[in-house]
């Protein structure tokens, strides 16, 4: 279908499926520092010892204390390792938030697709109603023709006035017009839907002319908040509220103190012939704590920035809230009054049926032309096109209602895999 070529290939998609693993790859890479690191260190230091120095001694040549300066080869090799105690929770709440981001990303992208869903759809209903329109255009235009050449014949014979030929031909024109702005119409639709679709000129699939539906759900009877948490826009929103608070609470832990063990367990030798002797192994932890005390400020102004972050967010997801509830009640006020005006339409076309038909009752029984039968199908054929016009009007409500309510969409909050690699 359409919207399984335009959600394949469109850039915008694109953009938002590449915004998706980069969030996760971030998510990956937060939720991995919270382990511990271990690595393989090696190092030849050739170096020259000064005589002044806290290793003077080691300047001179002294075998008996194994000084053989100044110069010597040292050599390191073993096995490091850091890890950092969360005791505040500050890197489990950067996760979180990491976390949240992404999660926001992913109904960032289901609203790229709800909103290219809708588009594609509002477009190939409107290719549909101008075709059907069109066909309504090029029978008028028929009759138009036929009624011109009959009242042409009429004024040579002196039975009309000349107003009434030059009446019809301003109406053929005018209905000529309205034919050309409809193929015109047919075409942008057509390139439009192509653009959309990533289509080519030899890759585009026909389109076949189909009625338009004419059935509409409406607005539930009772908009629950489980309808609007199907709206991705309103669902990103409240991830990234989510990551917010989560940036709050790694602002604040930066406050406390922060543990920090490294480890070394290898062999360290200053001349490297003797690196592998058993007396060169070295073994070391090191514990360290670290209390912010004097920062100019930079703590509590992160803080501030996080929490200000957050509030801001916390306002535009109550204001979207408000926006989404009127763009639900709006889109079914339009669809109700659509609605309505197709039932008194269809009243109309019925009367305009009946006098065509009446029309044609009395072209059968010889008490008029056959002109006066075909003029007489003219309006007809106009409340049929305003029929068309209002189902139209009715299919972009009922597009709009369902965009409105989140077209479905369910947010995956509660996925287990939320990380690649296992959760701690």
């Amino acid at each position: 279908s359409l919207r399984n070529r335009a959600l394949q290939d469109a850039p915008s998609l694109a953009v938002a499926e590449a915004r998706i693993k980069s969030g996760q790859a971030v998510v990956n890479a937060v939720d991995a520092s919270r382990g511990a690191s271990v690595g393989l260190t090696a190092l030849v230091n050739r170096e020259r010892i000064s005589g002044d120095g806290f290793l003077g001694m080691y300047a001179h040549h002294n075998p008996l204390v194994g000084a053989t300066g100044p110069w010597y080869t040292e050599g390191i090799a073993g096995l490091t390792g850091s890890y950092a105690v969360d005791l505040w929770a500050q890197e489990k709440a950067q996760l979180e938030a990491a976390i949240g981001r992404r999660r926001a990303q992913e109904a960032e992208a289901a609203e790229v697709k709800l909103a290219l869903s809708a588009r594609i759809a509002t477009l190939y209903f409107e290719l549909q109603s101008t075709r059907a329109q069109l066909d309504l255009l090029k029978e008028a235009q028929y009759i138009r023709h036929e009624s011109l050449l009959a009242h042409s014949a009429r004024f040579k014979r002196g039975l009309e006035a000349q107003v009434i030929v030059e009446r019809t031909k301003a109406q053929k024109s005018e209905t000529a017009q309205q034919i050309d702005a409809a193929h015109t119409r047919v075409r942008i639709c057509t390139e439009m839907l192509r653009s959309l679709t990533g289509s080519g000129p030899s890759d585009f699939p026909p389109i076949l002319q189909v009625s338009l539906p004419t059935d509409a759900s409406g607005v539930p009877s009772e908009l629950g908040i489980e309808l609007l948490s199907r709206r991705p826009d309103l669902q990103a929103l409240r991830s990234y509220i989510e990551a917010s608070i989560g940036q709050v609470e790694a602002a604040k832990a930066a406050f406390y103190p922060s543990l920090n063990l490294r480890a070394f367990f290898g062999y360290d030798a200053i001349h490297l012939e003797d690196l592998a002797h058993a007396t060169s192994r070295q073994f070391h932890v090191i514990p360290g704590l670290h209390l912010p005390i004097f920062d100019s400020g930079r703590l509590n102004a992160n803080l501030s920035i996080a929490k200000t972050q957050k509030n801001i967010l916390v306002a535009q997801y109550n204001q979207a809230i408000i926006d989404a509830v009127r763009q639900v009640a709006q889109s079914g006020v339009e669809l109700e009054s659509a609605g309505q005006q197709i039932t008194l339409q269809e009243q109309r076309v019925s009367s305009a049926e009946i006098s065509s038909a009446g029309a044609e009752a009395y072209t059968a029984m010889g008490l008029s032309d056959g002109i006066s039968a075909l003029e007489a199908r003219l309006p007809l054929l106009a409340e049929k096109s305003r029929l068309v016009e209002l189902n139209l009007l009715r299919v972009r409500a009922q597009i709009s209602l369902t965009a409105a309510l989140g077209g479905g969409y369910a947010s995956q909050k509660n996925r287990v895999d939320e990380v690649e690699s296992p959760s701690r």
